[in-house]
């Protein structure tokens, strides 16, 4: 075998262990308590597979035991959960009076909420001082999700009736460099009506859509099939 043949070979090994693994963070996130044959007769994966799965994800902190599950009779299985402190991710929704957030459980639980007034003239720095602060009191602060409002592309805003002296400004990169950790910015309504924010959730079939009538016209936000539906 030569060198781009063990190579691709190498990648598509890890690209099936790690869609097996998404398969097991996933069926446990849906059945909140699982055991091993459980995930394995469920999901068609084998029990080493499974196995190999729950050992990684016990080492990384991902899952938790969760006890024993099984009759009075017979061998008691350990049953596992995903850990709710494995990784925790912060939501700012931004608008011109106010700084809504929001503090995310890894099962997506809140918890932890508010407000800060702010002028629009003084967002970014508002915005700084806030991460700064929930980052600050919850060390397991993985992820920064920003919604604002207006027309973001790839973190940059385009278009802001409110905030039209930051067009242009990357915001994802302002962010990310600042604070070392992963971030996404996107529209309100982009976040608001999308169900893939933090964790791991299976995609639903189905169009989900918002929308939102202010004196910037009419906003809208679409899902389809669990993806974000965006304009070019």
């Amino acid at each position: 075998m030569n060198g781009g043949s063990s190579v691709k070979a190498n990648s598509d090994m890890f690209s099936i262990k790690l869609a097996n693994y998404r398969c097991v963070w996933n069926y446990i996130h849906n059945s909140k308590i699982v055991t091993i044959p459980q995930v394995s007769k469920d999901t068609g994966l084998s029990l080493p597979t499974v196995t190999k799965a729950v050992d990684f994800s016990l080492g990384e902190g991902i899952l938790c035991e969760a006890g024993l599950f099984g009759g009075e009779r017979g061998r008691k299985a350990k049953a596992y959960s995903l850990n709710p402190d494995y990784a925790h991710f912060v939501l700012v929704y931004v608008s011109d009076k106010r700084l809504s957030f929001e503090v995310h459980s890894f099962l997506s639980t809140v918890l932890k909420k508010g407000t800060v007034e702010i002028k629009n003239k003084n967002f970014l720095p508002a915005l700084d001082l806030l991460l700064e602060k929930l980052i600050s009191e919850d060390g397991a602060v993985k992820m920064i999700g920003i919604a604002f409002p207006g027309n973001v592309r790839s973190g940059t805003i385009r278009a802001s009736q409110d905030f039209n002296f930051a067009v242009g400004f990357d915001l994802k990169t302002h962010i990310s460099d600042k604070f070392s950790l992963p971030c996404f910015v996107e529209n309100v309504l982009n976040v608001a009506v999308s169900s893939r924010l933090f964790g791991m959730r299976e995609s639903s079939k189905g169009i989900s859509v918002a929308f939102r009538f202010g004196n910037g016209g009419c906003r809208v936000g679409i899902v389809i099939d669990g993806e974000l539906l965006k304009g070019a």
